[in-house]
């Protein structure tokens, strides 16, 4: 049996072409092209040769044009990949605990760092392991802004604030005139 494409319509061969000239993905160039070679009569050993490809990649991306259309020629990150280790309802808990100030939650620290995050939720036990990337990822997904901490320390003297603002020239110039 002779696998091909089926027949184009005028709009799917337009599409092919635009592809061919302007595309920027070189997935969907190559299957563009293994689509429109196919439906000017080449066989699927002759793409597969000339385009250096597996005969079975060649008839799977037919198969996918035949059922699919145009939608196929693009990236399938959608399909392909690991399966989700860490299930919706427990990333939503994590986003929630990273919105908890640690305190309420009996942490000796005022702010969640990723490590510090990563290591209360093993400790209690909401997942086995975690990576820092996989933080991101979730709080990217919930809308959680993690940002890095600024600390400074206060000094006890009673000019502190009259030195450290820029206008202190002016706020010393002020008392002197006062006096």
């Amino acid at each position: 049996m002779c696998v091909g494409v089926r027949e184009l319509t005028p709009a799917e061969g337009q599409k092919l072409q635009r592809l061919l000239r302007r595309g920027t993905d070189p997935i969907s160039y190559k299957r563009a092209l293994v689509v429109l070679t196919s439906a000017q009569g080449s066989s699927i050993r002759e793409i597969a040769s000339r385009q250096l490809l597996s005969g079975e990649y060649v008839r799977r991306i037919i198969h996918q044009f035949n059922l699919e259309g145009t939608a196929s020629l693009r990236r399938g990150y959608e399909r392909g990949g690991r399966k989700r280790q860490i299930p919706p309802e427990v990333r939503s808990l994590i986003a929630e605990y990273a919105l908890i100030p640690p305190k309420i939650v009996g942490c000796p620290f005022t702010r969640w760092s990723l490590r510090k995050l990563r290591a209360f939720l093993i400790r209690r036990g909401v997942v086995k392991t975690i990576g820092l990337e996989t933080l991101r990822r979730i709080f990217t997904e919930y809308g959680v802004s993690f940002q890095r901490i600024k600390t400074w320390k206060e000094s006890k003297d009673p000019d502190f604030v009259v030195k450290k603002t820029p206008s202190g020239l002016s706020l010393r110039l002020f008392r002197k005139a006062s006096e």
